[in-house]
């Protein structure tokens, strides 16, 4: 191992920190040669191995609200619901057409002729009447009392 001053390299003090200005001793191929310090600024060795994995840090704020997503496809059409209640009656439909004249009824009896009865005072009594079909009946007069 070198000596520097009848130490070994190992026996100096540690210097942490280089201003640029210092000289460092270097080996080229066979031959010594000092090196300044401010050459080495800049330079990168090989990416050293990967750490090993920190803690989880702390849950950062909440960020803003996000713009919406696109509408997704129609579902399936779900059960049918229960009745509602019954509604009001509704408004008056319009008018019919007029309907198909009736058959003809049976001949009716109309009445032929009527002859009252008079008692010796004037008044009436009762009476016959005769129908168009030549039967007749008897007329009966009813008085009410005032």
């Amino acid at each position: 191992m070198a000596e520097i001053g009848g130490k070994k390299i190992s026996e100096l003090e540690e210097k942490t920190t280089l201003a640029g200005t210092e000289y460092v001793a270097v080996v080229d191929g066979s031959t010594n040669k000092k090196m300044k310090a401010s050459l080495f600024k800049g330079l990168k060795g090989d990416t050293g191995p990967a750490g090993p994995k920190g803690e989880t840090g702390a849950t950062g704020p909440k960020g803003d609200k996000g713009d919406t997503g696109a509408t997704g496809a129609k579902g399936a059409t779900g059960p049918q619901g229960p009745a509602g209640e019954k509604g009001d009656t509704g408004a008056a439909g319009a008018k019919g057409e007029k309907g198909d004249t009736g058959a003809t009824g049976a001949a009716g009896r109309g009445v032929k002729s009527i002859a009252l009865t008079k008692d010796a005072n004037g008044a009436i009594t009762g009476g016959t009447v005769t129908y168009t079909d030549g039967k007749s009946e008897a007329i009966t007069i009813t008085t009410a009392t005032a």
